[in-house]
Parts: structure tokens; C-alpha cells; sequence
């Protein structure tokens, strides 16, 4: 995979690849996940996530087992590798799956004021991690987060935690990758926007045909004299059927519409 272009230390070379591949996805899923790939290949990176400040009910997972309005950080991509045997980092529905906004993790804090957190070295600024027996029993020693913000909105947080200190480069890249990740997600948001859209307008024109088709399939033939009352029931008993009709009259007397309201009650 193109992600396997970072090797020994961070390489900013190797973006227009990534953002190229991440772009250029269409669903809010495939952008996650080429986000959550690109991250967590790159080097010394032990555990890579993406949350998504969203309703409740807008996450596929809460919308099943709570769903509400309430806004809420939820965890929709992750991947790492833990060196704790049985442990799945891949997921996404475990104890920090939803994260209550306005709380003290740092996840929150980046999420309510947009700002970017820099931890260094976890063991020397522990007022950002609720479990350091976690972190020390999974050789992790530096921490980065940024909001992935898209004009002025704040989508989500993008956090890394690393096996060695988190240096400037690291830093520049992961704020790059966040930066994109922002955009491809909003582009993302827009395109199942238009897809529902689409979708809707599809039924609805289907329904509204229905409609016209069963209410409204003599509309072009005008009269209530007794003849064409007759013309108008034959035309209803045999249009279901298979058999081949032929219309006999003379010029001008509606031969073409019997044939089209026919046609349109038949299936």
C-alpha cells in the first residue's frame, strides 16, 4: 500500500500520495479508514484514533443502543498495535467509544476550544491520562492530538499515541494529515447528503408516477357520454392483460390516446 512509503522517520514526501487517496473517497467510511491507515503506519505509532462530534443517533453504534440528540465525541476508527495479547485496537465500540464533551479528558478539551494538545513525554504530564499504568505497560511515551476543524467547525479530534517522543516533524505531518482528514470528511458529509437527497427525490418521483398513472390514466381523454364510458372500461379490463388489442375508428377520433391509456395501465 501506498501508506508503506513512510519508513524510518516521518516523510513529508509521501502526502501528496496519502492525501490523494483519502480525497478522493467518497463515503464517510473509506475517508476513516484511509485516515486511520496513513496515521498509524507512520512511524513509532502505537495507537492511531479518529472521534466524530456528532448526535447520538447520527453514530452507527450509539444509534442502535442510544440513540438521541445529544452531541457527543464517538470513536469511528482506530488502529494500532497493543502488546497485550488478545487485545483488538481495531475497534471502535469499547469503554472510550462515546467521550462526553466539556469533560477533563483531553479529548474533550480539544473538541470544545479547537485547540491542538502536545504531550511530549506522557510521564512528566500526567494531568492528560486517566490510566498510566496503561500507557507505561504498552511502551507509550508521547501523546498528539488535533481537532480536525473545517471552516471554523469543529468535526472531530484526530490522537496519537507514540512509542518515543513526539518531535516537531511528527507534529507538522500528523497537523497535515488533520487538516486533510478535516476536508475529506466534510466533502464526505456532503456527498451522502446529496446521495439521501437524491434517493428521496427518486421515491418520490416514483410515487407521484404511481399516482398519476392510477388516478390519472384517461387525463387526456376528456367526456362522460355513455360511448366513451364503454371505450374507457374496455380499455381498463384489457390493458393487465397480454392480449394484442387493435383500435379501429376513424380519423381524428382518439385512436392514439385509447392506444397511450392503454399503454400506461399496462404493466
Amino acid at each position: 500500500m501506498i501508506f508503506r512509503a513512510i519508513i524510518a522517520a516521518v516523510d513529508f514526501a509521501s502526502l501528496p500520495s496519502i492525501i490523494l487517496a483519502i480525497t478522493e473517497q467518497r463515503s464517510l467510511t473509506a475517508v476513516l479508514q484511509r485516515v486511520i491507515e496513513a496515521v498509524a503506519s507512520a512511524p513509532d505509532v502505537g495507537l492511531a484514533r479518529v472521534w466524530l462530534r456528532q448526535e447520538n443517533r447520527a453514530c452507527p453504534w450509539c444509534a442502535v443502543h442510544a440513540p438521541s440528540s445529544e452531541i457527543a465525541l464517538h470513536l469511528r476508527a482506530s488502529a494500532g498495535a497493543s502488546r497485550t495479547v488478545g487485545v483488538d485496537w481495531a475497534r471502535t465500540n469499547g469503554s472510550f467509544h462515546r467521550v462526553a464533551l466539556g469533560g477533563p479528558l483531553k479529548l474533550s478539551h480539544m473538541a470544545s476550544t479547537g485547540e491542538s494538545i502536545r504531550v511530549p513525554r506522557l510521564e512528566e504530564d500526567g494531568r492528560w491520562l486517566r490510566d498510566p499504568d496503561w500507557a507505561r505497560a504498552e511502551g507509550l511515551v508521547g501523546f498528539a492530538g488535533h481537532p480536525l476543524i473545517f471552516r471554523g467547525e469543529v468535526l472531530g479530534v484526530l490522537a496519537v499515541f507514540r512509542r518515543r517522543e513526539t518531535d516537531d516533524a511528527c507534529w507538522r505531518w500528523l497537523k497535515t494529515m488533520a487538516d486533510v482528514a478535516a476536508v475529506a470528511i466534510a466533502n464526505a458529509h456532503a456527498f451522502e447528503a446529496v446521495e439521501a437527497l437524491r434517493h428521496d427525490l427518486e421515491q418520490e418521483r416514483d410515487y407521484l408516477r404511481d399516482e398519476v398513472e392510477e388516478v390519472g390514466a384517461f387525463g387526456d381523454i376528456l367526456g362522460e357520454s355513455p360511448a366513451l364510458q364503454r371505450v374507457l372500461s374496455q380499455v381498463a379490463m384489457v390493458a393487465p392483460t397480454d392480449a394484442t388489442v387493435l383500435i379501429l375508428g376513424e380519423s381524428g377520433t382518439g385512436k392514439e390516446l385509447v392506444a397511450r391509456a392503454i399503454h400506461q395501465r399496462s404493466p
